[in-house]
């Protein structure tokens, strides 16, 4: 039995590497701003449920919920924010960006 749970273990690290060095693999190919972006993704990941994860059948819970791991993910990156803020308030008066609107459903820009 303990000889099965080891296996188990090891077989659960492996793997684990596996996928560490395969999206470490990938992160590298890409440039600096992508990898930015892959790190942003990871992070918001980390604030999901896992799939079949329940946090209550009510909506005020589960809200609740959200909110305070979006608080936790604000408090842990509120300088980049901060950063992104201030580049897209450049980006507006330089006139560097588009409108968005929805039509048929769809996201556009203009």
């Amino acid at each position: 039995m303990v000889q099965e749970v080891t296996t188990m273990t090891t077989q659960s690290i492996n793997l684990q590497i596996g996928f560490e060095e395969a999206l470490l693999g990938a992160v590298r190919g890409l440039p600096p701003q992508r990898a930015v972006q892959v790190l942003d993704f990871a992070r918001w990941l980390r604030t999901q449920p896992e799939p079949g994860e329940s946090h209550g059948d009510d909506a005020t819970e589960q809200l609740q919920v959200e909110e305070a791991l979006w608080d936790q993910v604000y408090l842990e990156n509120h300088e980049t924010f901060r950063i992104m803020a201030r580049e897209a308030l450049e980006q507006y008066e330089a006139g560097e960006t588009q409108e968005m609107f929805i039509k048929d459903g769809r996201l556009s820009a203009r």
